[in-house]
């Protein structure tokens, strides 16, 4: 794939040869996506489940994404870390991400499949969106697929909040009310028509 040793590169030429290992890598981390969805798909059913009773301490399906994605067999990811050098807990989470882009977020999925934004930005976004329910996830992907490659991920933050608190206003004042009660007061105010991000767990917002 690179032929040429960097040592004999001028300076042009080394500018040009991060570019293409820039564009390398980033195809390559799409693939892995598209992988860890295509794992999932294999491990979508477990083999003792014909008898229809699942003994204590046998495999089980579990949830690695949000609503609406399909079961995966729990010690799955630990096979696709293996071959990534990566935790069990971290392959959970890539698979997750790769389900929630391809059954939640197909928009930024489908961008993402085509080059035109970066995997790690459609990982960002399904982790996001993870506990919202299905509707409130597809309101997010028709309101910021179109923007996730021209903007910053602090923008593209604000933009995915924006439109869960828009969706469901209701819900998002529980959610504020509840880190409220847990946290304590917050410190400040946000402007009229400022989003407020929802709370995340374990955070205590300044």
């Amino acid at each position: 794939m690179f032929d040429t040793d960097p040592a004999v590169l001028d300076a042009d030429a080394t500018l040009s040869d991060v570019v293409a290992a820039r564009a390398v890598a980033e195809r390559a981390e799409v693939r892995i996506l598209c992988d860890a969805a295509r794992w999932a798909d294999l491990h979508g059913a477990l083999e003792h489940t014909d008898t229809g009773v699942s003994l204590p301490g046998t495999e089980q399906l579990v949830s690695l994404g949000g609503a609406g994605t399909p079961g995966v067999a729990e010690f799955a990811p630990a096979e696709l870390g293996a071959v990534l050098g990566m935790s069990p807990g971290a392959a959970a989470v890539l698979v997750g991400d790769a389900l929630d882009l391809r059954h939640r977020l197909p928009r930024l999925w489908a961008r993402i499949q085509a080059g035109e934004v970066r995997a790690w930005v459609g990982r960002k976004t399904a982790q996001a969106t993870r506990q919202q329910t299905v509707e409130m996830a597809a309101t997010v992907d028709r309101r910021v697929a179109r923007w996730a490659h021209s903007v910053s991920w602090g923008r593209l933050e604000t933009m995915i909040y924006a439109a869960i608190i828009e969706a469901d206003p209701e819900s998002a004042a529980v959610a504020v009310e509840v880190a409220a009660r847990s946290h304590g007061v917050w410190g400040g105010c946000a402007a009229a028509g400022d989003p407020v991000p929802p709370p995340q767990p374990g955070v205590v917002h300044p």
